[in-house]
């Protein structure tokens, strides 16, 4: 939920004619989010 609220500040922020572009930058956080989350959680 915090991590959506996040996503659509963000797009909001760079009102980007590209929304896919958006999308892609969203998908690209919550990867990095993910990843780090793990690695986290393996330590």
């Amino acid at each position: 939920m915090m991590f959506q609220i996040k996503q659509i500040l963000y797009c909001e922020r760079n009102n980007n004619d590209d929304e896919s572009s958006c999308i892609n930058i969203i998908f690209l956080i919550d990867t990095i989010i993910y990843i780090l989350m793990v690695e986290i959680h393996t330590n």
